[in-house]
């Protein structure tokens, strides 16, 4: 199951630069993924960071394996972004990132580079 999820983000976010955790989301409904819960995507220099949040650890960890793989990318993003997509966290944005109180640091996907030399 997580492979077969995993490829669908990937053919998703190939199609769809710039893919936020809503659209993940659309994905995971589209595919009856069991996402939701408790859980905090958080950065790994400081946990304050967060990224995402409301998800259980499946579905950070379909998400997390294919970053850290190398498959695809973050790269922070302005919150109008997730306004249009109707969703975001009532955090305060990140605007340093020596935070010692949770902030949102508001981030999209892509495929990386090298990944789509072998598509």
């Amino acid at each position: 199951m997580m492979k077969n999820i995993q490829s669908k983000l990937i053919d998703y976010i190939k199609d769809n630069t710039g893919t936020s955790f809503v659209e993940i989301e659309k994905v995971f409904d589209e595919n009856d993924f069991d996402y939701k819960g408790q859980g905090a995507y958080t950065s790994s220099k400081n946990s304050n960071i967060v990224f995402w949040y409301g998800w259980n650890e499946r579905a950070f960890d379909a998400v997390s394996e294919l970053v850290n793989d190398g498959v695809i990318e973050m790269s922070k993003c302005e919150s109008m972004i997730y306004i249009v997509d109707g969703k975001s966290l009532n955090f305060p944005i990140l605007k340093s990132d020596d935070v010692d109180t949770y902030h949102w640091l508001p981030v999209t996907f892509n495929i990386c580079k090298k990944e789509l030399e072998f598509v």
